[in-house]
């Protein structure tokens, strides 16, 4: 497979690929440079691949996925922790409500939040910062 772009691969002594800055010291660390168009080492591909998947130019995708990975490596594992549930209320929603409930049925939604405010502005305001919270933690 084929780099998409100019990249340096550093290797310490034990053969573990390791960051390098520029500035730092350059003892005990082998530098393999790879040119744009140029082959990837193959000791290197699964690596890059599993990594920094855009490196590697001869990838095709469909519908996002890629389709021609190397021998040995799999799709990405999402967690399920990271996977973002849709936020129940949006500014437009609480917006619509206010207008056709009222701020009643505004304060009702606040209280589930545990926020209340005399202004329908701040309330919304509060409500969304409340739920942002929320759903960050998890919750």
């Amino acid at each position: 497979m084929k780099a998409s772009e100019d990249f340096v691969i550093v290797v310490d002594k034990d053969g573990l690929r390791v960051p390098y800055k520029s500035g730092d010291p350059k003892t005990g660390l082998k530098f393999t440079q790879v040119k744009k168009g140029s082959q990837i080492p193959e000791a290197y591909l699964k690596e890059i691949a599993e990594k920094n998947i855009d490196l590697i130019a001869d990838i095709v995708y469909e519908d996002k996925v890629p389709i021609n990975l190397p021998k040995g490596v799999g799709l990405p594992v999402v967690s399920k922790k990271m996977k973002i549930k849709k936020r129940k209320y949006s500014q437009e929603s609480l917006t619509k409500i206010k207008n056709e409930e009222g701020f009643s049925a505004l304060k009702k939604i606040g209280e589930e939040f545990g926020v209340t405010d005399r202004s329908s502005k701040r309330l919304i305001v509060e409500i969304l910062r409340a739920q942002e919270e929320k759903q960050r933690a998890g919750l």
